[in-house]
């Protein structure tokens, strides 16, 4: 569950709710986290996701760095034809 508090900029409250509006918009889609529920009628507003057993992308990439690093190398080779 995602906590947005009231004492947070305002700013950061409408990235929040337009990030709860994509994610309606979206619904559901295999490759993507789904939203399970929200809750934006007072404060704290609140955005329920499901569970993901292996972490957040961010740290999986970074663990996976050199590995993402020769896919995307070998994509580039074949792709143009010569060596990148």
């Amino acid at each position: 569950m995602i906590l947005f508090l009231d004492r947070t900029d305002e700013e950061a409250k409408n990235q929040f709710l337009e990030e709860i509006e994509l994610m309606k918009a979206i619904g559901s889609h295999r490759n993507i986290v789904s939203m399970l529920g929200c809750w934006v009628n007072s404060d704290p507003i609140f955005l329920v996701l499901e569970y993901v057993p292996y972490g957040d992308l961010l740290h999986w990439l970074r663990n996976k760095r050199i590995q993402v690093y020769v896919i995307i190398r070998y994509i580039r080779y074949f792709s143009t034809g010569r060596s990148v």
